[in-house]
């Protein structure tokens, strides 16, 4: 995971790496980038996500924007971000400091102004598609993974009898009244 903080920070806050925080991605690993909300440069390109993929990564989760969205398309890495700029990194932010003092490392992400944080701790469960991200915490998962498989066939249930001319409000209470 990785914070990026804004470049005017003083340098006895370097970050505590000895080298880039994408080269010692590990294997396996989504990458989380978290940028202030108003840094309006990419924090993720075609470079650092070629590098991620090189390294084994299974994604990349920006709160932040992203540019060269051809060359992130082309790698076939899935790429989830806050939004888009053309505007690359140079000599605007850099990693901010980051150590976990205790346990694993975290981070805690807002999609804008009104959301809620979310805190993203090493070892969670990152599902992301076109709708959106979630975080599963690692404590969750078998729950979230048990609620997820009852619910596939009651809204499979229902689409079949909404696509048959059912009323909506009728077919949500014949399936899904609790």
């Amino acid at each position: 995971m990785v914070k990026i903080g804004d470049i005017s920070e003083s340098a006895d806050n370097r970050p505590i790496r000895s080298g880039h925080f994408v080269d010692e991605l590990p294997e396996g690993a989504v990458l989380v980038i978290t940028a202030p909300h108003d840094c309006t440069n990419a924090v993720v390109g075609g470079l650092l996500a070629g590098r991620a993929k090189v390294r084994g990564a299974r994604g990349i989760v920006a709160d932040g924007r992203v540019r060269d969205l051809a060359e992130l398309q082309a790698l076939g890495l899935p790429v989830f971000a806050r939004g888009l700029s053309c505007t690359g990194t140079r000599g605007r932010v850099r990693p901010a400091p980051f150590k976990a003092d205790n346990g694993p490392a975290s981070v805690t992400v807002e999609h804008g102004e009104d959301s809620m944080p979310i805190l993203v701790t090493s070892g969670d469960t990152m599902v992301a598609d076109v709708n959106g991200v979630m975080c599963i915490p690692a404590a969750h998962l078998a729950r979230v993974v048990e609620l997820c498989r009852q619910s596939r066939p009651i809204e499979e249930r229902c689409m079949a009898d909404i696509q048959a001319g059912h009323g909506f409000q009728k077919t949500l209470a014949k399936y899904r009244a609790s």
